[in-house]
């Protein structure tokens, strides 16, 4: 019978009407419970509050809420009341008023949603009273959970906030965060600022940043990932690098611009991680081919500078002056050999194969080429020579600030050769306010110079005195005197300049000087004849101050005649008829040994090899990279191209020496540290 009872329809729709008012029953008693419980005298004040904010009535709505604080200080509006009057204060400016406020707001245990209302405002009052740490502990934790519109001003207050107080880590992490508020147009703008940012944080700073942005995927995460690994590079950390960069790279794009330095740098790390032989050396040179001649005399040097560190050992390899064969070179060396640095080719092609390969597998390589911009290949590559745009810059400050010239004129070689040179020349001269004059080139392939010259030095009137004295003849004598004032006017000289600046080689300078003689550049003083020309001995040959590069330094360059280049300066940086002990002790050992003086390649190489030699003789630089750090630290090391002092740029650089040509020898004129 009970049974079927319970099986009725009847008794089931009895069942669910009761649990449903029981449901609503429970669940305006949890209501009632949850909400603030307001008696009379605060239900009014909290509405004559919003009645006096409805309005815009600020000032009324503040003393409401102080009304209510003083009347009931224990009421549930307490939070809410000190809440209202630090906003009403921060918009009124009153910071430490507004401050104040939020201090007892929090004192009197508001709701989560109230703290998150309320920390925009209250870190704005900590930033206008100078108390950025506080202001940024308030807001950090709560922006997240921040609008959408609140959100954008938060991120730009803690940027403001970053700014002021130099904490790179904060300006880069609020400048990432604000990105998607800006526009497209502007996005790639603020991207730029993160990425010059990331390389000024450390390591945890760095990890710090990477937690916020764990996408790897997207910006700024893929940036500060690779700076994450350059950072372990840099300390030697390689199994962490390398695991950092192998996260990264399957998770790039194939169109990705960050991908090629990524797998540069893999490679890099793998070639570090390669053994190598502490006292090994690799030299790459041109034993054969058509630069063969510039390679004997660069293994002379390396040779000659071996006798003292017999412990060394070092492996010869040909490029057969041939781009692949040198860069084939490379792998043998460190992969068979175990070399820990190498010494590059010197000729460009060469040079740059070989540095490409030494930087993809991580080795040190250290070139005496002379091509611009060769350290640029990455940051295992090194060099120990003058570029010719060095000479330019060199000679036109020993222009300008030591002999004091205050206008020069440059002839230089139409090719690549004379137009480093000159334009070198030209932008050191714009950088220390000084004046280039007359600027011409001529056909490095021509011998004959007349129509440069007579160009560049107003000659093209040298000869006008002829066509006078005919047509003179059959003049009368006022019309001769007439002509003879306009013949001196046509032949004043036009030189507008002190000195003149020829970047080329000795014999090439033998004959422009020939030339500038014949048309009698820098004549002071004409005793002119409308029928013969007369000079004092005196003034005869130009008196303007020639200039040059270390193309000069040969004894070709009193070919025509001493007179024609004496007086003439150029720059060096080995000078082998100096007085030094270094230089003297070098050239006389060369010239016992191979039977001959030495040139300047043998003394780069000379000093190279010494370099490298000394820095594994110590057997401290154990790893490639240590080596590399090793290299870099090398300061005033003293040998005949010295003392060297390698810069950050990985560019050795040493004092310029200044020789001046003298009754068929050379003499040093002064140095440009």
């Amino acid at each position: 019978m009970g049974s079927a009872f319970v099986k009725t329809p009847m008794y089931g729709l009895v069942l669910m009407l009761c649990l449903g008012s029981l449901f609503v029953s429970c669940k305006h008693q949890q209501i009632d419970e949850e909400g603030p419980k307001l008696s009379a005298a605060e239900q009014a004040l909290k509405e004559k509050a919003m009645y006096a904010l409805g309005r815009g009535d600020h000032a009324a709505e503040e003393v409401q809420w102080k009304t209510l604080l003083r009347a009931h200080p224990n009421s549930p509006l307490v939070a809410h009341a000190h809440i209202r009057i630090g906003l009403l204060r921060s918009k009124a400016k009153d910071w430490a008023g507004a401050h104040a406020s939020f201090v007892k707001a929090k004192a009197s245990h508001p709701s989560r949603e109230q703290l998150i209302h309320m920390s925009y405002a209250h870190a704005q009052a900590l930033a206008k009273l100078k108390r950025p740490k506080e202001a940024r502990e308030q807001l950090a934790p709560h922006l997240t959970k921040l609008p959408w519109r609140s959100r954008k001003d938060a991120v730009q207050l803690l940027l403001k906030i970053a700014k002021k107080s130099k904490d790179k880590l904060g300006q880069t992490m609020w400048l990432a965060s604000y990105i998607p508020f800006v526009d497209k147009d502007q996005q790639y703008t603020y991207q730029k600022k993160v990425i010059a940012l990331l390389p000024s944080l450390n390591i945890s700073q760095t990890q710090t940043f990477l937690k916020r942005f764990q996408n790897l995927r997207t910006f700024p995460a893929n940036i500060a990932t690779y700076q994450l690994a350059r950072l372990y590079y840099d300390r030697d950390q390689f199994k962490k690098c390398y695991h950092t960069l192998a996260r990264l790279a399957p998770k790039l794009r194939p169109n990705d611009k960050l991908k090629p330095f990524v797998e540069k740098m893999l490679g890099e790390v793998r070639g570090a991680k390669r053994p190598a032989e502490v006292m090994t050396l690799g030299v790459i040179y041109p034993m054969t081919g058509q630069f063969k001649a510039i390679g004997k005399s660069m293994r002379q040097g390396i040779e000659l500078a071996l006798v003292n560190y017999p412990q060394i050992r070092v492996i010869y390899r040909d490029t057969g002056s041939q781009p692949h064969r040198a860069a084939q070179a490379v792998d043998v060396l460190v992969k068979e050999y175990k070399a820990i640095a190498l010494i590059g080719p010197p000729m460009p092609k060469t040079a740059t194969a070989a540095a490409k390969r030494a930087q993809k597998i991580g080795v040190p390589l250290i070139s005496i080429t002379t091509k611009e911009k060769f350290t640029q290949l990455g940051s295992f590559i090194f060099r120990n020579n003058l570029t010719l745009s060095m000479m330019g810059r060199g000679v036109a400050r020993y222009a300008f600030q030591a002999l004091k010239l205050q206008r020069i004129g440059i002839l230089y070689p139409h090719s690549k050769y004379g137009l480093t040179h000159a334009n070198a020349f030209i932008n050191e001269a714009k950088k220390i306010g000084a004046v280039v004059g007359s600027v011409m080139h001529y056909d490095p392939a021509s011998a004959d110079f007349q129509f440069p010259v007579r160009v560049l030095v107003g000659g093209q009137y040298a000869n006008a005195h002829l066509l006078y004295a005919h047509q003179g003849k059959k003049m009368g004598r006022h019309q001769r005197i007439k002509l003879k004032k306009k013949a001196l006017k046509m032949l004043k000289p036009l030189v507008p300049f002190e000195g003149l600046f020829v970047p080329d080689q000795a014999p090439v300078i033998s004959q422009i000087a020939s030339h500038l003689a014949y048309y009698n550049v820098g004549l002071k003083k004409i005793n002119f004849d409308l029928n013969t020309m007369m000079y004092s001995s005196q003034e005869r040959f130009r008196k303007i101050q020639l200039l040059g590069n270390n193309g000069w330094y040969h004894q070709d360059l009193f070919r025509a005649g001493e007179r024609y280049v004496r007086g003439g300066i150029f720059c060096v940086r080995f000078f082998r008829e100096s007085f030094r002990a270094s230089v003297r002790g070098f050239v006389d050992a060369f010239t016992r040994t191979y039977k001959n003086p030495p040139l300047h390649i043998s003394a780069y190489a000379y000093d190279t090899m010494r370099m490298l030699a000394s820095i594994a003789i110590t057997r401290r630089s154990r790893t490639r990279p240590q080596f590399r750090k090793a290299l870099l630290r090398i300061r005033h090391f003293g040998g005949p191209t010295g003392p060297i002092t390698m810069q950050k740029n990985r560019e050795a650089i040493a004092p310029l020496r200044f020789v001046i040509a003298y009754k068929k020898k050379f003499r040093l004129h002064g140095v440009l540290r």
